[in-house]
C-alpha cells in the first residue's frame, strides 16, 4: 500500500500522467493476485484504459483522480483508526490455524 499511495500522490501532484500511475498499480502491485478493496476501482479503470478510444480518456481520466483520492481519504482513515487502535475493516481475514493438540 505504500507504493500504491506514492503512485497515488504523485499523479494528485501532476509528478506523474495519472494514466501511468494507474497502470504502474495495475501491473507492478496487482497484476498476481486480486487487488485490495482500496485498489480495485483504480485498477478496474486502468483495464478500461488499455483499449479505450480516445473519447473515452477524459472520462477514465475524471474516474481515476477521484479514485485517486478515495484511496488516499481511506488511507487516512485507516491510518487515524489504526492510531486508535483499531483495524482495517476492508482488510481480509487471515486464514484460522487450527488449534495445537
Amino acid at each position: 500500500m505504500i507504493l500504491a499511495t506514492e503512485c497515488v500522490t504523485n499523479a494528485i501532484d501532476g509528478h506523474s500522467n495519472v494514466f501511468d500511475a494507474a497502470t504502474h498499480i495495475r501491473i507492478h502491485l496487482c497484476e498476481l493476485a486480486e487487488p485490495p478493496i482500496p485498489l480495485r476501482r483504480i485498477v478496474e479503470l486502468s483495464k478500461e484504459a488499455r483499449n479505450a478510444p480516445r473519447v473515452e480518456w477524459s472520462r477514465i481520466e475524471t474516474g481515476l483522480r477521484a479514485a485517486f483520492l478515495d484511496f488516499l481519504r481511506y488511507r487516512d482513515a485507516t491510518s487515524r483508526l489504526a492510531a486508535l487502535g483499531g483495524s482495517d475493516p476492508t482488510a481480509e481475514a487471515a486464514p484460522r490455524r487450527r488449534p495445537e493438540k
